[in-house]
C-alpha cells in the first residue's frame, strides 16, 4: 500500500509517499457505487469496501479517503497503515485512533464481523 521513498536531502529521512496506483484506484472507488454506504448524523457519510482480495479496505468519510491494511479473513486493522488521505494531509496519532474507531463502529455493519483494531 504504501511505500517507503528516500529524502532527496544528505539525511537518512524517510517519508511515506502514496502510490500512483493507489491514488488512482481511491479515485475510481470514490465514483462507483460498489462500496458500503452509510449517512452519519455528525460525520457525514461514510463509505468503505474490502478491495486487494481481502487485504485492503478502501475507507471514506466526506471527501477523503484511505485505503488501509486489514485481514477480512481475521478481521483485523492495522491502525498504523493508516496514514495518509488522498488529499496529501497526514493522520496523526489522535485521528488515526478516532478513524480506526469509526472504521470498526462501520464495518460490523456492512460485513456483519466485529473488526480487531491492532
Amino acid at each position: 500500500m504504501m511505500r517507503f521513498v528516500k529524502a532527496t536531502s544528505n539525511r537518512t529521512q524517510l517519508r511515506c509517499k502514496m502510490r500512483k496506483d493507489e491514488l488512482i484506484h481511491i479515485k475510481e472507488l470514490k465514483i462507483e457505487k460498489s462500496a458500503h454506504e452509510y449517512s452519519d448524523a455528525t460525520l457525514g457519510v461514510i463509505r468503505l469496501l474490502v478491495v486487494y482480495k481481502g487485504e485492503g479496505l478502501y475507507f471514506q468519510i466526506g471527501s477523503e479517503a484511505v485505503i488501509c491494511v486489514v485481514s477480512a479473513r481475521d478481521a483485523m486493522l492495522s491502525k498504523k497503515s493508516i496514514k495518509k488521505w488522498d488529499s496529501g494531509r497526514n493522520i496523526d496519532e489522535a485521528e488515526r485512533d478516532q478513524v480506526a474507531a469509526v472504521i470498526a463502529k462501520y464495518y460490523k455493519l456492512a460485513y456483519k464481523d466485529d473488526l480487531t483494531v491492532v
